[in-house]
């Protein structure tokens, strides 16, 4: 303690006062900050003027978001949904596969999740039945990429950077992951989760917008969703709601449930064109109808109090879909079937020997190269037969695409985690009254369904680097993201929360929110 002249103690000045002190006082006026800011954004657009680029843009986003981040981490999970729906951002890695918003914002909010844990002691997941299958498919990835022989197998030609590719590989498995409990440990509770559906269903409503409205092609380009998950939740979350939240007005209600037929029938409207694609790609509205009929099945069973007829009717409904389907099939769907059956029965090669464990992450892509080097095709179209020495080899089925990486045990894994998610959805769904988390189980158990009929046919829960890599990931990370949500309010209270911890920027300030 100092003593001053008097001999009384001096009072030490507290650092926040001693920095404006050494400021000089023009400065310290608030028309003084608001006319640096006013500089300093102008200097930026000069400069971003004469030097744009995505690169840029992403650079002045990210810090955008940091800032909102530390300023509010309420808003982390809704902002990120919010920023990943529409930041059309990528950065070139040469791995054939650029980093979008996706990856650095899931990337970025797991490493705060993880110190959190260690700076509060207590490194602990809330418990739940889907932790143990997602901490296997993880160790699985890293086991098949050490047994991998892609590497050192001489009738393997990998690329220079194949190392990095299957790392990219390994983190759509942990990025996956990392969705599903950065909602599941929430520490905000359901406001987070209101939050994250208010923002989905704005987005969609941008992105149905853009369908119908002249010049709106703009929002097209930033809402790029092209994968079949925001379908299966769209209509999922539409009809659960419609249907189980009895909180809502009879308007709000009727609203959500015509969101259903716009998302379903919507791109049957907007030219012949757009029309005759979307029928043909089955995964673009067959596991939306699924998750419709999951959802259907259980609000009939509960109102006709069919017990286990239920279960029977949904099975027969889905099947007559997957009959009505494969009847009218066309001939493009029956060359692309064809060429489908072929690499399906060339992995079956390949993987002698390998059941177990599989090739490793994204090599099969490189061991048909490598070993057969080239394919053959019949094309219906044209009668000719197709011959190339340069294929370019995908499964086109989730399941398969696991079973080269990962091998059988991956497989198992991946059928333990939809089972365990399921049968959380089905608990939840059981236990509570007609109301928000009800609605939000019965649409989770819908979305799961759509989720595992869409990695039937083609499309990606767990994107494939060598297809669709990590452009898919923005649109199937939302679907383990809401999964979250099951356990999110299996440990939560509809009763307010404890205050929530200050923000990180106030806590590196040495202040108090009080």
């Amino acid at each position: 303690m100092d003593i001053n002249a008097g001999g009384f103690p001096a009072r030490r000045m507290p650092t926040s006062a001693l920095r404006r002190a050494a400021l000089p006082a023009w400065i310290q006026t608030r028309q003084a900050r608001e006319r640096f800011g006013v500089f300093a954004v102008l200097a930026l657009a000069l400069f971003a003027g004469s030097h744009a680029s995505l690169r840029l843009a992403g650079g002045v986003l990210g810090l955008v978001a940091l800032w909102l981040l530390l300023r509010h981490p309420r808003l982390a999970l809704p902002g990120m949904v919010l920023m990943m729906g529409i930041v059309p951002l990528e950065f070139k890695t040469g791995t054939g596969s650029g980093i979008n918003s996706v990856i650095a914002g899931l990337g970025i909010l797991g490493v705060l999740f993880l110190l959190r844990m260690l700076l509060d002691g207590r490194i602990a997941l809330q418990p739940t039945e889907a932790n143990g299958p997602w901490m296997a498919l993880i160790a699985s990835g890293v086991l098949s990429l050490v047994a991998s022989a892609a590497l050192w197998n001489p009738w393997v030609v990998v690329k220079q950077n194949f190392v990095w590719v299957q790392l990219g590989q390994l983190s759509v498995f942990g990025l996956s992951a990392v969705a599903f409990w950065l909602l599941a440990n929430s520490r905000y509770g359901r406001d987070e989760l209101n939050w994250i559906l208010r923002v989905f269903m704005v987005l969609i409503a941008l992105k149905v917008t853009a369908w119908f409205v002249p010049g709106m092609s703009i929002i097209s380009r930033l809402v790029n969703w092209d994968g079949p998950v925001w379908r299966i939740w769209a209509v999922a979350l539409a009809i659960g709601f419609a249907l189980y939240h009895e909180g809502l007005s009879n308007e709000r209600r009727l609203c959500l449930a015509a969101v259903v037929p716009i998302v379903l029938a919507g791109p049957l409207l907007i030219s012949q064109e757009v029309a005759w694609e979307y029928q043909a790609w089955a995964s673009g509205w067959l596991p939306a109808t699924i998750a419709l009929v999951t959802i259907l099945a259980f609000w009939l069973n509960s109102r006709l109090r069919w017990g286990v007829i239920g279960p029977y009717v949904f099975g027969a409904g889905a099947a007559l879909l997957v009959l009505y389907k494969v009847l009218g099939i066309t001939g493009e769907e029956r060359f692309s079937m064809d060429t489908r059956a072929i690499a399906w029965r060339g992995l079956v090669q390949l993987l002698k020997g390998n059941w177990l464990l599989g090739l490793g992450p994204a090599s099969y892509w490189h061991y048909w190269k490598g070993v057969f080097g080239a394919i053959s095709y019949m094309d219906p179209r044209t009668g000719y037969l197709h011959y190339t020495y340069d294929p370019t080899v995908n499964m086109h089925n989730n399941y398969l695409d696991i079973l080269g990486q990962m091998g059988v045990v991956g497989v198992v894994i991946v059928l333990w985690l939809f089972a365990m998610l399921f049968r959380q959805a089905l608990r939840v769904f059981g236990a509570e009254q007609p109301g928000f988390v009800k609605a939000y189980a019965v649409a989770c158990a819908g979305g799961l369904m759509g989720m595992a009929a869409a990695g039937m046919l083609g499309d990606w829960f767990l994107p494939f680097v060598y297809n669709i890599g990590f452009r898919g990931f923005k649109d199937s990370y939302l679907g383990w993201l809401l999964l979250g949500g099951l356990t999110l309010l299996e440990h939560s209270s509809p009763r307010p929360a404890v205050q929530a911890p200050a923000p990180l920027s106030a806590m590196a300030r040495g202040t108090s929110t009080k």
